[in-house]
């Protein structure tokens, strides 16, 4: 027993300050993420340059297989096998309107669009026009440049597996967390929550990872420079990262106070710098940013909270992002191998004895119940949602598995554990997708690429007609649409965009009242309504309830014209043209 014990020890406590200690991936982590001096963390055994070159060649490979699985599953049967669907479509639409009608003005007028018109998830903007830019106007194209997402995912594996020393067992440990549903989503979804919860989940490790009463002063600035980067990535992800920032600085204070005897307050002095780094850094980004994104909070989860509240009683949400549908969607199977994992490292960290390593775990565990208890009280849920939890939970169990790992491979011979590790990878790669996506097609998925391009091409007609000095040149048309389905107005705009036609939307789908229904019929020149009968017709927003009102006026006025654009199910989609133009508008 007494031998066993100073194996722990020697992976999770006292041979932190030796050569070859195997549990220095966390301070090594915030040092690469921030540019900090590694001097003080001790590097495990060289390995020769070959060996390494070749693990580096193994993570690519890993990168490209899962990279490419995910991309065929989406042209097969996710995202890239129909029309661009919410959310994608929205910054699919934001990145192809920026790229074609305010970069031609030049790079002046292309940041006169972001000052005037911030775009909702700025990474996701940007990570789009890459793609167009680098592979062509195509809707896939965004999806590509959206690997950037999956190569800093296992990238900050491999740097958390550090601990386990071994080249092939580290490459195993990579390639197991790579069967986590979430990484998968960071591909087949073009969302801007996965990138903001991993660059999130990186902050927390680097915060946890920081002495607060011993770190230099860059590194301090440089971990504020990360938690900035973590807010800005989706802006209004704000109400939640800010004060999981602030939990994870709390935690990391209170776990090196009561392990060094300091009191709590003067080791939360060490965070002011830090904290008033990223005031002065965020501060360009609040001006830019601030309003738009309270605006967007609060009809989030004020204006239209019962439009997105979840049903379920407390059980339900209490679970949600562990064992209920978020957390079977996003992390099944390793929900549940976290239990046996966490144990046992919680267990090897209190024998062990007070380390460096075991203040960052606490900091880190602490951090992430508090954080999972405050996102179970949301009224909302949804696995997009949840990446906030889910990326820093991955990330540290990582760092677990690599731990325990550690002490198994001093326990028993090295490759009995390499060998543990490859028989788990086996059982996971046969009995587990590599491939997971968190949105369902429609049952009419395949009819709808044909009604898109005709409903695009009757709204391109109509804006030609409009000859140059006539009553009605001169603007964008106005297009108001009243359901998000067969499909969204984004995605018949994406279509518009791509062939340099530029049309200005309204939706009417949370319109309250019939009058807010008419105040935006009044104000279009293009009114698109699905029938009434369409089967998958959305029809829980407060808007719908006036369709079918509205259909029968619309048809029955001789200042519309109405035109059938196809049919979904039997039931057609009607595009209705303003036969004059608007009283006193500004003219087309």
């Amino acid at each position: 027993m007494t031998m066993v014990r100073e194996m722990i020890r020697s992976a999770y406590g006292t041979a932190l300050s030796a050569p070859g200690a195997p549990s220095v991936h966390m301070p090594l982590l915030v040092a690469s993420l921030t540019g900090a001096s590694v001097a003080s963390a001790e590097a495990p055994p060289r390995v020769g340059i070959w060996r390494r070159v070749a693990f580096g060649i193994g993570l690519v490979g890993l990168f490209a297989f899962v990279f490419e699985r995910n991309i065929a599953f989406s042209a097969l049967r996710s995202r890239l096998s129909t029309v661009p669907r919410y959310d994608d479509v929205v910054y699919l639409l934001d990145a192809v309107r920026r790229l074609t009608f305010d970069m031609p003005g030049g790079f002046g007028s292309f940041a006169d669009g972001i000052l005037a018109n911030p775009p909702h998830a700025p990474a996701s903007t940007l990570t789009a026009m890459l793609g167009f830019t680098l592979f062509g106007h195509e809707v896939q194209s965004a999806y590509l440049a959206n690997g950037w997402i999956l190569a800093l995912f296992i990238a900050a594996l491999a740097v958390m597996s550090r601990p386990l020393v071994s080249l092939p067992a580290r490459f195993l440990l990579v390639a197991i967390l790579l069967f986590v549903p979430i990484s998968h989503v960071m591909i087949t979804e073009f969302r801007p929550d996965m990138a903001a919860g991993l660059v999130f989940a990186l902050a927390l490790i680097a915060i946890a990872a920081t002495d607060l009463l011993t770190s230099s002063r860059w590194r301090r600035i440089g971990v504020a420079a990360l938690c900035v980067a973590a807010t800005i990535v989706k802006p209004s992800g704000v109400i939640l990262v800010i004060p999981g920032i602030g939990i994870a600085v709390a935690m990391t204070a209170l776990v090196q106070a009561r392990a060094t005897g300091v009191p709590f307050v003067r080791v939360l002095r060490g965070a002011l710098l830090p904290a008033a780094t990223y005031v002065v850094l965020l501060a360009p980004f609040a001006i830019v940013w601030g309003q738009p994104t309270a605006r967007y909070i609060y009809q989030a989860l004020v204006g239209n909270k019962d439009i997105w509240r979840t049903d379920g009683g407390f059980l339900f949400h209490a679970l949600y992002h562990s064992f209920d549908q978020g957390g079977r969607a996003a992390l099944k199977p390793f929900n549940w191998i976290a239990i046996p994992v966490i144990a046992a490292d919680l267990f090897l960290l209190s024998r062990a004895g007070p380390s460096r390593e075991r203040q960052i775990a606490h900091a880190l565990y602490l951090t992430l119940v508090v954080l999972y208890i405050a996102m179970a009280t949301s009224a909302e849920k949804t696995p997009f949602q949840g990446s906030f939890f889910y990326c820093p939970f991955v990330l540290v169990l990582a760092g677990a598995m690599a731990r325990v790992g550690a002490v198994a491979r001093q326990i028993w011979p090295s490759r009995n554990v390499t060998l543990a590790l490859a028989a788990l990878a086996l059982v996971l790669l046969a009995t587990r997708p590599i491939v997971t996506t968190f949105s369902g097609l429609p049952a009419s998925a395949s009819e709808l690429r044909s009604l898109l391009t005709r409903t695009a091409d009757e709204i391109a007609k109509f804006g030609a007609t409009q000859s140059p000095g006539s009553i009605c040149s001169g603007r964008n048309p106005r297009l108001l649409t009243t359901n998000p389905e067969p499909f969204p107005p984004e995605a018949i705009l994406l279509e518009l965009a791509l062939r340099g036609i530029n049309v200005d939307y309204s939706t009417s789908p949370l319109a309250r009242t019939a009058s807010e229904v008419d105040a935006l019929v009044g104000n279009a020149d293009l009114v698109l309504i699905p029938d009434p009968a369409m089967p998958g017709r959305t029809d829980f927003l407060p808007g719908t309830a006036f369709e079918a009102d509205l259909l029968a006026r619309l048809s029955r006025d001789p200042v519309w014209t109405g035109r059938v654009m196809g049919a979904v199910g039997g039931a057609p989609l009607w595009l209705f043209e303003r036969t004059a133009c608007l009283p006193g508008a500004t003219p087309f």
